[in-house]
């Protein structure tokens, strides 16, 4: 069993460790949520499901979830966004954010400054752009067939510098605002997270709007392995919800721990295990 769970987790690493081994510093994190949310698993046959998810590579992100596909297929591929800690905006011990420009030439500075600060030098080959952020394609200097995909957010569409351990997740800018947008930048966080790598998935995504209030909520699953019952994995599932005041445009992200539950993965099978 060992050998063979070894074996898969090796197989996920490996699809998605290139994209996520740079991550958005800190995301997940923030203010805790005093409010008692319902409990997303209600019986064995859910709680089998969200296991066979997070087990499988192939299938991590609920039907309609942001897609974000490399434009190098066959290439390795290095992708993260301008942190202010690699152009010299934040010390190791502070709290990194992403860095915004409303200015391309002082993005391309700064991806080039970020690009060898991760010891990735590298050459501009090519650039785009969407409403949230600017993104320049570089060339790795020291092997033709990998590309670094780096991306500085418009300062007009978000600023993430408010970020604090305390939940603040930025402002967000860009008007007018919907919760379709607050959809895409929940998702997209989570694209460049820690937890979009083996052994997590998201469970569900879902948005709701209150008076002056949006939210978006992803219930996202993470296993722990051997921390269950007899050198069982723990499944833990945590609510992380992102909130933004239309009035202000502050965004406000908080992390709250819904339920547990062990299973396993042998001989190509996912199974519960008992308490």
């Amino acid at each position: 069993m060992a050998a063979e769970f070894r074996a898969r987790l090796r197989q996920y690493n490996f699809g998605f460790v290139l994209v996520a081994i740079f991550a958005l510093s800190g995301c997940g994190g923030g203010g805790e949520s005093t409010d008692a949310p319902s409990s997303p698993v209600s019986s064995n046959v859910e709680a089998l499901s969200i296991a066979e998810q997070v087990y499988d590579a192939s299938q991590r992100t609920p039907a309609g979830f942001l897609d974000d596909p490399t434009q190098y297929p066959g290439l390795s591929e290095f992708r993260f966004h301008v942190a202010a800690r690699d152009v010299g905006l934040a010390g190791v011990a502070d709290l990194s954010f992403e860095v915004c420009s409303n200015d391309f030439a002082t993005a391309l500075g700064w991806s080039d400054q970020a690009s060898n600060a991760r010891a990735l030098p590298s050459t501009a080959s090519g650039n785009s752009e969407t409403d949230w952020y600017y993104q320049i394609d570089r060339a790795l200097d020291s092997d033709p067939s990998s590309m670094v995909v780096t991306r500085v957010f418009k300062c007009d569409a978000l600023d993430r510098s408010t970020r604090d351990t305390d939940g603040s997740a930025g402002v967000v800018l860009r008007q007018p605002v919907s919760g379709d947008d607050l959809r895409f930048l929940s998702e997209y966080f989570w694209r460049f997270s820690i937890y979009n790598n083996a052994l997590n998935a998201v469970v569900s995504s879902t948005g709701a709007t209150n008076p002056g209030v949006l939210t978006h909520d992803l219930v996202r699953a993470e296993a722990i392995v051997g921390a269950g019952v007899d050198n069982c994995d723990r499944i833990d599932l945590y609510r992380w919800r992102h909130s933004l005041d239309l009035g202000s445009g502050e965004l406000s992200e908080s992390t709250i721990w819904l339920q547990s539950f062990d299973a396993r993965f042998a001989n190509g099978q996912v199974s519960l295990c008992e308490d």
